[in-house]
């Protein structure tokens, strides 16, 4: 070989793979800006500082996403930038971040439906193929309203709250991290979101204020009694100005997140045992009765501000409005009426425990219970078009009961002259059973005669 040859071949071996090398620099640097250039508005260009991690470059990024799910929108960023599933990057690599969002933070026109029909969806179970499925079968079955906890009977807030005395107590769970654009999501699918907030059944504040508990006797000397003793701090005492307010607050607050309508639900006086007898500090001139109606007025007043509807659930026995009931939870219903816009008795069949009404399994009798107590609703009240009852898509017994219990509950609302419309509840958020329920309902005429189904 020629000397000559020997000498330039290793430095063009070299020059080409240099070249080459630029090249396909050069390439990649052109992917990513074609990429980014091509809709420049849907990316943003971000390099990698030290310290970072994806898990913060997201949630840096998130609100200004289409995603409304952090695990969602990471995995996406993975996609894009063809990330090894180690998540590992490191400083200075350039990042594509999707970050135009398609459900934006503004607040649109409310949702309010005539006829409610729709299910309670619980944000701790939720995420992206959930929700995507929820909307999936509402699009196709025409539901048009869900329910979702902003504040649950743990007292945990469920969305970014700003409430000083929930972040002070550590009760801030942001399950519903960007509730605006969860809001806007089931908007663009013309689904009205009702927010359920729980009142006194609060765990989290009852543990961290004592003085916003009942004053139970102490009786701690038996363990057995010490068990009982500690419900106590699972409730905040009703007629407490400090609780009330509190709960004000935090439903204003969610109001301006822009749901349709606000859902009381514990909204009364516990029923345990052992809290019955306690000291709730009412003067024997007021009646429970009148504490819960006055505090449901103050937050109608607060709805109507807002010009948006109040809603309360409606503790089950309670329906049939025997005087030692309304005694013991505060809920008359002829007091609460003129504040509420619905009213949603929550009737579940499983609930009604031994012999009742001469039926020896009312769980097995779900058309017979829920027929006899809507009807018991549309004589007590004035005006029955606010009444849209809670039926169950779950029993004691089962997570997903029958499909034929589902459709007669249905059946006995729609027999019962009830014609607001109805809500399920499964605290789970399974709704398979249901789903089919509902589809198989609204494609026949009736499936039994109401005189086979009442004796």
């Amino acid at each position: 070989m020629n000397h000559k040859l020997k000498f330039y071949l290793p430095v063009v071996i070299v020059m080409f793979s240099a070249i080459v090398f630029s090249l396909q620099a050069e390439a990649d640097q052109n992917e990513i800006s074609d990429l980014s250039t091509k809709s420049d508005t849907s990316y943003v260009r971000y390099t990698v500082k030290q310290g970072d991690n994806l898990y913060n470059i997201a949630r840096q990024h998130m609100k200004h996403s289409a995603y409304i799910f952090l695990a969602e929108f990471i995995e996406n960023i993975k996609k894009i930038n063809n990330i090894a599933p180690d998540n590992i990057i490191h400083a200075g690599d350039l990042l594509l971040i999707p970050a135009k969002s398609s459900h934006t933070d503004k607040k649109r026109k409310h949702i309010f439906p005539e006829v409610m029909k729709g299910v309670y969806v619980n944000p701790n179970q939720l995420d992206h193929i959930k929700l995507n499925n929820i909307i999936a079968k509402y699009d196709s079955l025409n539901l048009n309203t869900v329910i979702l906890d902003f504040k649950n009977i743990n007292g945990t807030i469920l969305f970014p709250t700003h409430n000083k005395l929930a972040i002070q107590t550590g009760c801030r769970k942001s399950a519903i991290s960007h509730p605006n654009k969860l809001i806007n999501l089931f908007h663009d699918h013309n689904i009205s979101v009702q927010a359920r907030i729980v009142m006194f059944k609060d765990t989290s504040m009852a543990s961290a204020y004592p003085s916003w508990r009942p004053i139970v006797a102490d009786t701690t000397t038996r363990d057995t009694n010490r068990k009982h003793y500690q419900k106590s701090h699972k409730w905040c005492n009703p007629y407490s100005e400090a609780v009330q307010a509190y709960n004000l607050e935090v439903i204003e607050e969610v109001i301006k997140l822009g749901v349709d309508g606000i859902q009381l639900d514990y909204v009364r006086f516990p029923t345990e045992s052992n809290l019955l007898n306690a000291d709730f500090g009412i003067p024997d001139s007021v009646s429970r009765s009148q504490v819960i109606a006055n505090f449901v007025r103050k937050v109608y007043h607060l709805t109507r501000k807002y010009k948006i509807p109040l809603a309360a659930d409606i503790f089950g026995i309670v329906a049939f409005q025997n005087k030692a009931d309304i005694r013991n939870t505060g809920q008359d219903l002829a007091l609460l009426e003129p504040y509420l816009d619905k009213l949603h008795p929550m009737i579940y069949p499983s609930h009604f425990f031994g012999k009742f009404w001469n039926k020896q399994k009312p769980v097995k009798q779900p058309y017979y219970f829920i027929y006899r107590t809507c009807k018991r609703l549309q004589e007590t009240l004035r005006d029955p078009d606010k009444i849209v009852p809670y039926l169950e898509a779950f029993t004691l017994y089962d997570n997903n009961p029958p499909i034929i219990e589902i459709i007669l509950q249905l059946q006995a609302v729609q027999d019962s002259g009830l014609d607001a419309g109805f809500l399920f509840w499964n605290g789970y958020s399974r709704y398979q059973p249901t789903w089919r329920a509902i589809n198989k309902f609204d494609t026949a005429t009736q499936f039994y005669k109401i005189s086979d189904l009442l004796y």
